[in-house]
């Protein structure tokens, strides 16, 4: 759901970016429209690309670190796009580099998300556990838009995109820290159950 919640941000963040960069184009052919393609031709194409790459690079029993790296990886994007948009307004090629790395992250983020569900859930309650987290994902995807587009309309883009890069870097970074803790403290006790035991 989170997953699907900031790609949400990031639908309604390109119309919005691209009409604000042809604004500081003046006199340039590049209109709002070409921008967009542009936007979303590099998001599809970096997911493309990731997506075959992932079909040939197996990463079973590093879920965690893909999907955490990936998700830390999307919300500095989310940071920089809008800090570049501030410093070099005219950077067109950093902005496609930073969406074809976005497209990238969430596609790796998505497949580690699948491959932990499918490995800790028994298979008989597989199908439900899906369908649940399915359903729950694509409910908050327009949910995520309607308020990002409230967002965008009464306030600017940039500071939006920052505190939601920034919120979403911070929340991953617990939850990775204290995954590792409750990790620890389940080897330890089975550590500790086979000390007694023997």
């Amino acid at each position: 759901a989170l997953i699907h919640f900031f790609v949400g941000s990031i639908e309604v963040s390109i119309p919005v970016l691209a009409a604000s960069l042809s604004d500081s184009l003046s006199g340039s052919t590049y209109s709002p429209s070409i921008l967009i393609g542009f936007f979303q031709g590099a998001f599809g194409f970096g997911a493309f690309i990731v997506s075959f790459l992932l079909s040939h690079i197996p990463f079973c029993g590093r879920e965690l670190t893909f999907l955490f790296g990936s998700i830390c990886s999307a919300s500095l994007m989310l940071i920089f796009i809008p800090a570049v948009s501030s410093i070099l307004p005219l950077a067109r090629f950093f902005y496609i580099v930073m969406f074809f790395v976005l497209g990238g992250s969430i596609i790796i983020a998505g497949n580690a998300y699948r491959t932990i569900i499918q490995r800790s859930t028994p298979s008989q309650y597989l199908g439900r556990v899906f369908a649940i987290s399915g359903s729950i994902g694509n409910g908050s995807f327009p949910f995520s838009m309607l308020i990002y587009g409230f967002l965008f309309e009464n306030n600017p883009f940039q500071p939006v995109l920052i505190y939601t890069g920034l919120a979403l870097l911070v929340s991953t970074v617990l939850s990775f820290i204290l995954l590792i803790g409750v990790q620890h403290g389940n080897r330890g006790r089975k550590t500790s159950s086979i000390t007694e035991e023997a």
